[in-house]
């Protein structure tokens, strides 16, 4: 049995992270995405 070799990129936005998994041609393998809450303090 052979391993295979990827590359994870990876994208933190503001409201929101992706990843995705590559192999090493650049053949998209999967992408995840998930939303999260991005919290603005306010002065006081």
């Amino acid at each position: 049995m052979t391993a295979q070799q990827y590359v994870v990129g990876i994208d933190g936005g503001t409201e929101g992270i992706r990843v995705g998994i590559f192999t090493l041609d650049g053949t998209p393998v999967i992408f995840a995405a998930e939303p999260y809450t991005t919290n603005f303090p306010q002065p006081g």
